[in-house]
């Protein structure tokens, strides 16, 4: 999957508080889509990206198989 490469962008909503918005950059039609607001950590592996929102120590942890955006 060398279409999608994962983007993380940082915001600050006041000094201590920042919020960290992950967006995909489409390689292919040079678009840069936003998948989620309020990321803490973010990994991927082959065709498969996951991050977290929320608290660290309770945070939920959301999946999406990139293969399935490719036409």
């Amino acid at each position: 999957m060398d279409r999608f490469e994962a983007v993380i962008e940082t915001g600050t909503r006041t000094a201590f508080d920042s919020s960290q918005h992950l967006a995909l950059y489409d390689l292919t039609t040079d678009r840069l889509i936003t998948v989620a607001d309020g990321v803490d950590q973010v990994m991927a592996g082959e065709h498969m990206l996951w991050w977290s929102t929320g608290e660290r120590q309770a945070g939920t942890w959301h999946s999406l198989d990139l293969s399935t955006l490719v036409a």
